[in-house]
């Protein structure tokens, strides 16, 4: 008798745990899904840019190095499935390069998102883009990696995301007769608003 009431309280004890587990992962999968759509935005941000790279420390190892900021606008696109997809417009401005300069750019940035338990929206992705004029007319370019952090509305209509840790980026620009290598540092920042499910 001893023997069987031991063997029904680990039954129960176990089956209660399985149940906590099936439901923090049904909640954390709710999550992912319930910001999907399309959503427009505008953002604005800045990044300092060497082509030698950036110590410990987060300076430029050594000039040239150089400023920027930019703003921009277009529309995210998220899947229920946690990845998504986004194209942008950006105007940048660069004040601190020899001669300074302003350059148009678009660009589509495929991505991965997540949310935790407490809310937090953390997205990861990359760029693939295009300089459309200024003084690097006709070129292409990439980013292989950057992430934003926010929060959703409770009605998951608007979303705030940005840069809340300094990450060094490697940008790979293409231009007619020669490609270089450049690292960055940016700060961004982009309102959401959905426009479509």
């Amino acid at each position: 008798m001893k023997s069987s009431m031991k063997k029904l309280t680990v039954f129960v004890i176990v089956a209660s745990i399985s149940m906590v587990i099936a439901a923090a992962m049904a909640s954390v999968g709710n999550k992912v899904g319930e910001i999907y759509g399309e959503y427009a935005f505008t953002g604005t941000g800045g990044c300092l840019l060497s082509p030698s790279g950036f110590n410990p420390n987060l300076t430029p190892k050594q000039p040239p190095f150089w400023t920027n900021s930019f703003s921009l606008s277009g529309v995210w696109t998220f899947n229920r499935d946690g990845t998504g997809n986004g194209h942008a417009t950006q105007v940048g401005v660069t004040g601190t390069a020899s001669p300074p300069g302003a350059s148009l750019y678009e660009y589509t940035f495929p991505f991965t998102y997540s949310i935790a338990d407490d809310g937090t929206i953390t997205v990861v992705g990359e760029v693939i883009g295009n300089i459309l004029a200024g003084s690097n007319v006709i070129g292409t370019f990439t980013v292989d990696k950057w992430s934003v952090s926010g929060m959703a509305s409770p009605d998951h209509k608007t979303m705030t995301l940005a840069t809340v840790a300094p990450e060094i980026e490697t940008v790979n620009i293409s231009l007619p007769g020669y490609s270089m290598t450049v690292y960055e540092i940016c700060h961004r920042s982009d309102t959401l608003i959905r426009i479509h499910k």
